[in-house]
């Protein structure tokens, strides 16, 4: 992924979490990370089932499958993990049909999958999801590096070239065989019923993994798609129990009551042609907040897993009523929470693109924003009023609530 700025807009006062809570013990990255194969080996072996897979297409009965498998897939962008699917009878029969085009053998292209990387296999522009009706118009690369394919292979055996500055509508739907990215269920999916496309309009974009507090005041991690819906102007709606913004005592927030303690929370996040793996495709970040405290700021607290969201669109803006990002926040006496935030690109075995914000206690929304990228450069930004400011392409704006 190219580096990015990633802006962070100050906080304002505000919003009410539960008790205090002792720190919870850390994870390990939520991010899927390729195995340490060889780059070259893996975009030799990529191309290689991708010309295989799309040679497969050429059946009416495969494109047919594949398009209902992705359909019926709740994850963000209907992803289908590669290895999973080809498991799956249809994903024999597109394995078995691809050995007979290329000439293979279906022992062997499944044991290729298999010593693949953990895979994902989906199609990644929006406009191909809602478009495409299992038609030949189709194509296939492969993406299992950090390097964008070149060339995807048609059902004809046909090589087209690839150029991602070009909208996706130049193109034949894409089928992309690329490495695994974090994955949740989407909000407000369309209905589980047969159809044409892969996408239907309205269907829900966004998913993600959310902190919650329980009735016994205890953090746990849960699907945003079980506590969130969609409102008609594509608003994102938690409910309230499962935010803890309301008055403690109300039944929502757990823990009987007690001197309630602030938390830290994302309540607007936007984007401006922010690009993932491809231009195409939707982007998936991890909040990564830690509340620091002490005269050398030693004292840390964070979350046990990292929550995250996915399905984000290059450009678009997403309203929360409460996305916790740490259950600890600024308390006025010199305590700061720092929210390093992640684009978890993983192709390559990297982790891309690491941005950061450091809030302080009693700051106000529009103040300093102090911005920096993954290279190191680090600037104070002064934003009186961001609904109007968007100046720059790849670029994230986020508003938190403390």
């Amino acid at each position: 992924m190219r580096v990015r700025w990633f802006l962070m807009l100050g906080a304002v006062a505000g919003a009410v979490a539960c008790e205090e809570k002792q720190p919870l013990e850390p994870d390990q990255s939520t991010s899927a990370r390729p195995a340490n194969t060889q780059l070259t080996n893996l975009t030799t072996e990529g191309d290689v089932l991708a010309s295989a897979i799309a040679g497969a297409m050429r059946s009416p009965k495969v494109r047919r499958e594949l398009r209902d498998a992705m359909r019926a897939s709740l994850f963000t962008e209907h992803k289908l993990d590669l290895q999973e699917f080809a498991l799956t009878a249809a994903g024999k029969r597109l394995i078995t049909e691809a050995a007979r085009v290329s000439g293979r053998s279906s022992t062997s292209l499944q044991a290729l999958i298999r010593s693949l990387p953990p895979a994902q296999f989906y199609v990644p522009a929006n406009h191909h999801r809602l478009t495409w009706k299992a038609s030949d118009n189709v194509m296939v690369a492969a993406m299992l590096t950090s390097t964008r394919p070149s060339v995807a292979y048609h059902p004809s055996g046909s090589k087209i070239n690839l150029d991602f500055t070009k909208q996706p509508e130049a193109y034949p739907a894409l089928v992309l065989i690329q490495y695994a990215e974090a994955k949740d269920r989407r909000v407000s999916p369309q209905p589980n019923v047969p159809g044409l496309t892969i996408q239907d309009p309205g269907d829900g974009q966004i998913g993600g993994l959310e902190a919650v507090r329980g009735a016994d005041g205890q953090i746990r991690m849960v699907q945003l798609a079980d506590i969130a819906t969609l409102d008609r102007s594509g608003k994102l709606i938690i409910r309230p129990d499962q935010t803890c913004q309301e008055a403690c005592g109300g039944g929502g927030c757990g823990g009987g009551g007690g001197t309630p303690r602030p938390a830290t929370y994302l309540t607007r996040f936007q984007t401006v042609d922010v690009e993932d793996g491809t231009p195409w495709e939707g982007n998936e970040f991890e909040w990564r907040a830690t509340w620091k405290a002490g005269w050398d700021q030693t004292i840390t607290h964070r979350l046990a897993t990292w929550p995250r969201k996915e399905g984000i669109p290059p450009t678009a803006t997403i309203s929360y009523t409460g996305f916790m990002v740490n259950d600890y926040a600024p308390d006025g006496a010199g305590s700061i929470v720092s929210i390093p935030v992640l684009e978890t690109d993983t192709g390559g075995g990297t982790n891309n693109d690491l941005y950061l914000w450091a809030a302080t206690a009693g700051g106000t929304g529009g103040n300093v924003v102090v911005n920096l990228n993954r290279s190191g450069w680090r600037f104070p930004c002064w934003r009186d009023n961001y609904e109007n400011d968007f100046p720059y392409r790849n670029t994230t704006y986020s508003t938190f609530v403390f």
